[in-house]
């Protein structure tokens, strides 16, 4: 459970966590998630993807199930069970490390000026391993 600022071990990495003021400066990256901060008791869920999972992708109409999106992706089985995900207190996935964000996490729905929390994920053997092209099919000859 992350309800405040500080550095979260996982397997593989760390996860940063931070507030800033919302800028137009602010960018998303594959390691970095900006989530806006609603309610002073907000807290987040860093975890293991697990089956069943559903995220709300930009443009897309409803939740798409992790599954599918991995088999969309072709990502390799050995990558998919090294995947984290950060969820809302109400189990909505927000962000996908290393990959996607939700819908409910872009940062185009931030207002200006309010705080933001900020999800870095320091590059070690996680980050290494997992992050890869998304917008890049990929086959069995890849890997």
């Amino acid at each position: 459970l992350i309800s405040d600022v500080g550095h979260y071990p996982f397997a593989g990495g760390v996860l940063k966590v931070s507030k800033e003021i919302a800028n137009e400066q602010m960018l998303m990256a594959k390691h970095i998630a900006y989530i806006q901060a609603q309610e002073a008791s907000t807290s987040f869920v860093f975890r293991s993807a697990i089956p069943g999972d559903k995220i709300l992708l930009p443009g897309f109409c409803g939740r798409k199930k992790l599954s599918d999106f991995w088999i969309d992706l072709r990502v390799p089985v050995f990558l998919r069970k090294k995947a984290k995900v950060l969820c809302n207190q109400q189990g909505e996935i927000l962000w996908i490390a290393g990959f996607r964000f939700s819908s409910l996490a872009s940062i185009h729905h931030a207002l200006p000026q309010k705080e933001m929390w900020r999800f870095e994920i320091t590059p070690g053997s996680f980050f290494d391993d997992f992050v890869f092209d998304i917008d890049r099919k990929y086959d069995t000859s890849d890997w």
